[in-house]
């Protein structure tokens, strides 16, 4: 009996004890999973804070990357409230964001998303991400990584970190009817390139082009130009393992066959963009970005419908040290000193009537003959039949202090000056089925 007993309180504290070792395993699981939640709670709360997606995209159009390994604006007026969204992004391609702000040099944040939001990378600003796999991607601006963001004005770039650099600053020089001269910098320290000269309306060439191979110096001359025709100018680096990507077109005319005379109306010719052989010189350190030379249809001078505009926005071209001109064609009789220009014109204050030895950037204009134009629309004669030099174009230059002023020109004659005075004004009388009585009142 005593046994038994023994026997079945044994028993039973062993099932106690069973018992007593399961709950306190499930009160450990519990707990565990209790752990598990709040660390998965916590990290999406943490994953709010460092994944700042915003739902206000700007700029409204998608920007393109242009590749080059230059820095490349997306805005420069971004709200850390806003996402970019941009295009052209090289697959497996590493590349650097910035989102500054004009007042505050505190470091911004930046989130990169694909198009559905998933995460990229994320992180201060200057943000590196390695290896983008998409080729569209979002780009969401904030003041820290607890996704603040305010209504001001941040600048926001994009740039394509290149091991073989675009080479830069591409120009041209001696350009004549047939030929021109290119220089540029080199993007590293390549020593090779390729180089291609193509018809202005041409596609721009692809990573699969082939150019003429260029070493040594960073210059190259093509003399196989047609005259009076625009070209676009590219160039590579090659770094030997692999080719940079083509630079931006550098567009240029080759040089016009020199003309004896002509008479532009400017009606030929396609807004905004100049008659052939025609060219516009703006330079000068104070020159508006706005200022310009170009061809208008909304105004009228003497013949419709176009006319050339030179424009000033807020540049004070009285000075000598900011030009605005429009350059004629290559003129092969002006050191002649036997013609004369006239032309129609209104608005713009005063002008300068002069010459230029080239149209490029540092050709020097020497002024011949200043004139103060009206605003009612009037025709003015230059006569340069005692002109003595060797300069082989005319132009005409803004020479005001009024800023936003526009000069309009039309109906421009390059011709032989007359022995005799014009003829401005004729009285028209007896007028009959067959015939008429003219007569001269004024030269």
């Amino acid at each position: 009996m005593i046994k038994a007993r023994l026997f079945n309180l044994a028993k039973k504290s062993s099932l106690r004890i069973t018992i007593l070792a399961m709950l306190l395993t499930i009160k450990h699981l519990l707990m565990k999973k209790i752990t598990l939640l709040l660390s998965l709670l916590l990290a999406g709360i943490s994953g709010c804070y460092s994944q700042c997606l915003n739902l206000q995209q700007y700029p409204s159009n998608t920007v393109p990357s242009n590749n080059l390994g230059l820095v490349q604006n997306i805005t420069t007026c971004s709200y850390t409230i806003e996402y970019a969204r941009l295009s052209n992004i090289l697959v497996g391609e590493e590349y650097l964001f910035t989102c500054e702000s004009f007042n505050d040099a505190t470091p911004k944040y930046i989130t990169v998303t694909d198009m559905s939001d998933n995460v990229l990378a994320m992180g201060e600003s200057p943000l590196t991400v390695t290896e983008i796999l998409v080729n569209e991607i979002k780009v969401h601006y904030t003041d820290d990584a607890e996704c603040n963001g305010v209504t001001s004005c941040h600048v926001t770039t994009i740039q394509i970190v290149l091991s073989c650099p675009v080479p830069l600053n591409s120009t041209a020089s001696d350009i004549t009817t047939t030929s021109a001269s290119f220089s540029w910098e080199p993007g590293g320290a390549e020593n090779a390139w390729e180089v291609l000269v193509l018809p202005a309306n041409s596609s721009a060439p692809g990573t699969e082009t082939s150019g003429t191979a260029v070493a040594g110096d960073p210059v190259y001359t093509d003399t196989s130009l047609t005259p009076a025709e625009s070209y676009s100018f590219y160039v590579r680096a090659d770094c030997g393992s692999e080719f940079s990507p083509w630079s931006l077109a550098f567009n240029f005319n080759s040089a016009c066959i020199p003309v004896a005379t002509f008479d532009e109306n400017f009606d030929g010719s396609q807004v905004p963009n100049l008659p052939t052989c025609w060219t516009a010189l703006i330079r000068g350190e104070n020159v508006s970005q706005y200022a310009g030379v170009s061809m208008v249809d909304w105004t009228a001078v003497n013949s419709a419908p176009n006319v050339i505009q030179l424009y000033n926005d807020d540049t004070d071209t009285s000075s000598g040290n900011n030009d605005i001109i429009l350059i004629s064609p290559n003129l092969s009789t002006l050191s002649l000193g036997t013609h004369r220009l006239k032309f129609w014109a209104k608005n713009g204050g005063d002008v300068q009537v002069g010459t230029l030895d080239g149209t490029s950037p540092d050709a020097v204009f020497t002024s011949y003959q200043e004139l103060t134009i009206s605003n009612i629309a009037a025709e003015y004669v230059v006569d340069f039949s005692g002109y003595v030099s060797t300069d082989i174009y005319v132009g005409i230059r803004m020479n005001t202090t009024s800023i936003y002023t526009s000069l309009y020109l039309d109906d421009m004659r390059w011709e032989v000056s007359p022995s005799c005075p014009d003829v401005t004004e004729i009285s028209v009388a007896s007028v009959t089925i067959d015939g008429a009585a003219l007569t001269q009142i004024t030269h």
